[in-house]
């Protein structure tokens, strides 16, 4: 995973995870890649939308920059062991502008990402 620079949280150490979190800043500002971010925490095995972990947005308000809301559906078949095609969809949902991730804190950032994955 750190080959496909994959930066995991650690959510039991603070310090790493902040580390993590200022990496991943660090990649969009200098603009080596955008980072794609899974406010879950984890894989849903229902399907249904978890609560967000509203530390995930730090990244973005470190970078100063937009959230682009997208979702995926399709994953959970790929999980299973076998050699059949699966199609995966990737849909953008919206974008939280770089000024309102600027001006508010990464609750309300959560919650905004939320409602406009509810939609």
């Amino acid at each position: 995973m750190h080959e496909a620079a994959c930066l995991p949280i650690d959510r039991e150490n603070d310090r790493v995870a902040l580390k993590t979190i200022n990496k991943a800043a660090e990649f969009i500002e200098n603009g080596i890649c955008a980072v794609g971010i899974y406010p879950e925490g984890w894989v849903s095995k229902t399907g249904e939308l978890q609560d967000f972990r509203p530390g995930a947005f730090r990244i973005a308000k470190k970078a100063k920059c937009p959230v682009v809301v997208a979702h995926i559906t399709g994953t959970d078949k790929i999980l299973k062991l076998s050699r059949k095609k699966r199609n995966v969809y990737f849909e953008i949902k919206g974008i939280i502008g770089e000024d309102f991730v600027k001006e508010h804190k990464t609750i309300e950032i959560s919650n905004l990402a939320r409602e406009i994955m509810e939609k």
